[in-house]
């Protein structure tokens, strides 16, 4: 009866710390939200797309996969590094104006948007073999460079509302050249997390794109 009593207190305990961490991090919640959001409007748009964007899309991705297979460890890393960082450079510019808050959540929404639309096709096209391609060899750096996307978009929009305010003359300047410096630090840790997704990604393309053909 105690294991029990003990099990539920541990629930609890773990769903309050949820509850508390996206408390605490509003802007990452609403992020993750319009992110999740746009992958699943991505999903439904394909599920009732013609046959010739669904060829389209085919196209994009077999000519993305012949391109996987016959780069090497460096250029494969560029590449993978330069697809999550144009997301992030557009964030980025984006939260250096006074209208952040409109544009922003359009960038994230269009990340989650498009991977839905990857998703559903290739597992739509491909069945298990998609599914697979998808778990073992786009998901593990995917994942993370969704989260620097996330993390960028937090960061943005904060910095973006002050720069909206000094347009309405809310605040000086001076009061605020800190958090200046707050976000170019933490775009700085955003871009390692791309990095680090980029490796993650090469990583598992090395190891399992060998099993798959198209």
């Amino acid at each position: 009866m105690r294991i029990k009593i003990a099990k539920i207190k541990n629930k609890i305990k773990k769903k309050n710390g949820l509850l508390n961490f996206l408390a605490k991090n509003k802007s990452f919640t609403i992020f993750s939200i319009i992110f999740i959001f746009g992958f699943i409007i991505g999903s439904i748009v394909f599920k009732n797309s013609s046959e010739n964007f669904s060829y389209k899309v085919s196209s994009l991705f077999l000519s993305n996969f012949e391109i996987r297979q016959s780069l090497n460890f460096f250029n494969l890393l560029t590449e993978s590094t330069f697809s999550s960082f144009i997301f992030i450079l557009v964030i980025f510019l984006i939260g250096l104006s006074a209208i952040g808050l409109t544009l922003i959540p359009s960038v994230v929404f269009l990340k989650g948007y498009c991977l839905g639309i990857l998703q559903i096709f290739l597992c739509a096209k491909y069945g298990l073999k998609g599914f697979l391609f998808e778990l073992l060899i786009l998901l593990p750096g995917t994942f993370i460079s969704s989260i620097a996307t996330i993390l960028m978009a937090k960061e943005a929009i904060k910095i973006s509302n002050i720069f909206s305010s000094l347009l309405l003359n809310i605040s000086p300047w001076q009061n605020n050249e800190k958090h200046m410096k707050s976000y170019l630090l933490k775009t700085g840790f955003v871009l390692i997390l791309v990095v680090v997704s980029a490796f993650v990604d090469v990583f598992f393309n090395f190891l399992f794109l060998r099993f798959f053909s198209f």
